[in-house]
């Protein structure tokens, strides 16, 4: 700290030394620097010194409402490095362990989605449904059109599959997201956004860009260039509480901690890549401070929700820790709170479910093992019953099958979980695209009634008729 102390004015110094010894709530920080200056001066100064690395903004959730306060950083402390992000250490040498059996019946359930995956892509490339299940009434693409987030995602579960970029299907989904990125970087719906009675016409989208730049850098798909031209995007419609919504426009939506969660992951994900391009590091690392105070400020007794609906808050919470396994370093007790609860959930219900009082859901517990599998002190074993319950949900019949594409997708992602050799071998990736190619083939026959899906359909597979069906039908 002393090396920067130089470079601060007298009022950084003030609040500096009044930090010195204690952690602080604003109310509070503000009465010992009566006298200095005014309410804006302090908050304007504290976000300069937070950018700068030096003092730190926390959240303490043992009090109700949850007590945000100041502190100084201490060394090794969650202060942004040029060495960012940190490893985490003291990961867990715990082992997740399922039978043979499971594995076997684990990879038969990743076969399963990679083929509905390939099956449901759409004429155009791309694939249907927001990622959002309470924005599909609002905005929702038209029917056959596709949503930029779920190819997304899509794309990044087959290549987690089959270790392929090149992948034709992946190559399609190239063409669609191409089709639909602007001048500027960012990447825009099809569909216009009723919000406050009113409607938009949006043409550029955070949540959409940041899904769209996030593929394009795990699969190496852009320049440099043009990765940094949507970086530079994102980063300049932070909202002014930390926050990201998903329209570009900064007045018409609140932040939101699904946009804010894959921002910070595609903020992130560049930053650990080598953040080539004409990007000021300390912008960047400032900026994803901020969001991740945002995301600490908005959590709720152990959870996120959306839209101030307190019945989804099981189902986003995973997706937030999924998209930043990063708070367990820079936020533990945030993090902890967070896995804690739905780990007491996930033993309870056998599942997390997706609203309060729901089914267990695949989706929202397929998002809580890969979460948890990125954790350092996590229970293996906690994870190991996890799956075991997401093979469970799949075996007790086709009527708990989602017919949605990024549920697919994020299945897809725990071929990636450390600790079980579930990587399928080309022979059987090739098969099954075969299979799917021989489906999309005979839809139209399949859609008539001509011809039943079962006599394409190898028998491993029977329990994706009626989801296949229903997609080619959709389709």
């Amino acid at each position: 700290m002393s090396g920067t102390s130089e470079e601060l004015d007298s009022l950084q110094r003030t609040i500096l030394r009044t930090l010195a010894n204690d952690q602080l709530a604003p109310s509070e920080l503000l009465k010992r620097l009566s006298g200095h200056m005014s309410k804006e001066t302090m908050f304007k100064n504290l976000r300069i010194l937070a950018e700068k690395g030096i003092i730190q903004r926390n959240v303490d959730e043992s009090f109700r409402p949850p007590r945000v306060y100041y502190r100084a950083h201490q060394p090794h402390e969650g202060r942004f490095e040029n060495s960012y992000p940190p490893n985490v250490t003291g990961r867990s040498k715990e082992t997740i362990s399922l039978t043979n059996k499971e594995v076997a019946r684990f990879q038969r359930l990743l076969e399963s989605m990679y083929l509905f995956l390939l099956v449901d892509q759409l004429p155009n490339g791309g694939w249907g449904k927001s990622i959002n299940p309470e924005l599909r009434k609002r905005y929702s693409p038209e029917k056959g059109e596709g949503s930029i987030s779920s190819t997304s995602f899509a794309m990044k579960g087959i290549l987690s599959f089959t270790g392929n970029s090149h992948h034709s299907a992946i190559k399609r989904a190239r063409q669609f997201l191409a089709e639909h990125r602007k001048a500027n970087g960012s990447y825009g719906p099809l569909a216009s956004l009723s919000v406050y009675e009113s409607k938009y016409t949006i043409t550029e989208n955070c949540r959409h860009t940041a899904a769209a730049t996030m593929a394009s850098i795990e699969l190496n798909d852009q320049t440099d260039s043009e990765i940094v031209q949507s970086i530079h995007f994102l980063l300049g419609h932070q909202k002014p509480d930390g926050g990201w919504g998903i329209t570009s426009d900064l007045n018409i939506e609140d932040s939101d901690c699904i946009t804010t969660a894959q921002v910070l992951r595609t903020l992130l994900l560049w930053v650990e890549r080598g953040m080539k391009g004409n990007l000021d590091f300390g912008l960047v690392h400032a900026k994803i401070l901020r969001g991740i105070g945002w995301l600490c400020e908005m959590q709720k007794g152990g959870f996120w929700i959306y839209d101030h609906n307190e019945t989804n808050k099981t189902q986003y919470t995973p997706f937030v820790l999924f998209m930043v396994p990063e708070l367990e370093r820079y936020a533990p007790l945030i993090y902890e709170r967070a896995s804690m609860q739905l780990t007491d959930i996930c033993k309870r219900s056998k599942g997390v479910p997706s609203s309060k009082g729901g089914s267990p859901h695949v989706g929202t517990t397929t998002a809580f093992i890969l979460a948890m599998n990125f954790g350092s002190s996590v229970n293996k074993h906690i994870v190991s019953e996890a799956i075991r319950n997401v093979l469970e949900f799949y075996d007790e019949g086709e009527s708990l099958l989602p017919i949605e594409s990024l549920t697919s997708a994020l299945v897809l992602e725990l071929t990636r979980i450390e600790g079980l050799n579930i990587i399928p071998p080309k022979e059987t990736i090739s098969k099954l695209d075969q299979v799917s190619a021989d489906i999309v083939h005979k839809e139209e026959e399949i859609k008539n009634g001509q011809i039943r899906l079962s006599n394409i359909l190898p028998s491993k597979y029977a329990f994706l008729e009626k989801a296949l069906t229903t997609s080619i039908k959709r389709i």
